[in-house]
């Protein structure tokens, strides 16, 4: 399912001074698109593109190429750049101090598949998140640009990946919001590790991995499409569901299949898992 495109030309701020390496969150602190849209045009303050999923919205404003500096954060006379610093940007349709509860797991993961994830291979910009994107207003009593996740000119310099509009010197404002809270499934995913997961980044460094890494090429393959397969799976069953024109018993029929697949490659890959892992588990342990 792609998302809908409205293509609304924006004005750039001219070429990138610095590696393209970097992608910047922000929110429009609105409730549409087009209303953000007659703001960039006020403003002269155009992102890249404006991506709306909030609970089931796919709906994408785009206004820049990529290899074109955008112009959402402020620029000062202070020595530095900013909007030319190598940072794609983006304004999520939303509010910073609401941004968890207008946008579901779902959402996070459609928006790095179809937005997040291809622009940034796309440019060569790294899946990756190693900075802090405060609730808004700031913790703590802190004031609104002189937080302590805020970067230094040269703390951004060095930082790739996902930042946000919070983190950037010269700057005051707090969006996003708290995407990197774990706030999802019980508290231990955050919305920026379900973009980063929708995306396709192939590791975080909560990911335990050893014993993936001594399985042979042939072994990890064999995970790989199982797990593929589960993926296929659950994006079939969620276009079923969303799909218009089916009665609630067709929609039923369908899921029912799709969910009894689902639980066999599942088994499937739980059983390889185990046939991987028997041969080391069984080996007797090696006295020093």
């Amino acid at each position: 399912m792609s998302p809908q495109i409205i293509a609304a030309p924006g004005n750039g701020s001219g070429s990138f001074t610095s590696t393209l390496n970097k992608g910047t969150l922000h929110s429009t602190e609105g409730g549409s698109i087009e209303g953000a849209i007659s703001a960039y045009r006020a403003n002269n303050s155009w992102p890249h593109k404006t991506p709306d999923y909030r609970n089931g919205r796919r709906r994408v404003g785009v206004h820049l190429p990529l290899n074109v500096a955008a112009r959402s954060l402020r620029n000062t006379a202070a020595p530095g750049q900013t909007n030319r610093a190598g940072t794609l940007q983006y304004e999520l349709v939303g509010h910073a101090a609401t941004i968890l509860e207008e946008y579901h797991e779902v959402d996070w993961l459609a928006l790095g598949a179809e937005v997040i994830g291809p622009d940034f291979r796309a440019v060569g910009i790294p899946l990756v998140c190693t900075v802090t994107m405060p609730t808004y207003p700031p913790p703590n009593g802190e004031r609104l640009g002189r937080e302590s996740t805020r970067l230094t000119h040269a703390e951004m310099t060095a930082t790739v990946g996902l930042v946000g509009h919070c983190n950037w010197p010269e700057n005051t404002h707090g969006d996003p919001g708290p995407l990197t809270q774990p706030y999802y499934r019980g508290g231990t995913l955050s919305a920026i590790d379900l973009i980063l997961a929708g995306a396709g980044a192939t590791s975080t460094p909560d990911t335990p991995k050893g014993w993936l890494m001594a399985l042979t090429d042939e072994q990890q393959q064999e995970i790989y499409d199982k797990t593929n397969a589960n993926n296929l799976y659950l994006k079939a069953l969620y276009d079923d569901y969303g799909r218009k024109g089916r009665s609630m018993r067709q929609v039923i029929l369908v899921a029912a299949e799709r969910l009894r697949r689902l639980v066999g490659v599942t088994a499937g890959i739980d059983d390889k898992v185990d046939e991987l892992l028997e041969p080391a588990d069984a080996a007797p342990p090696v006295e020093g």
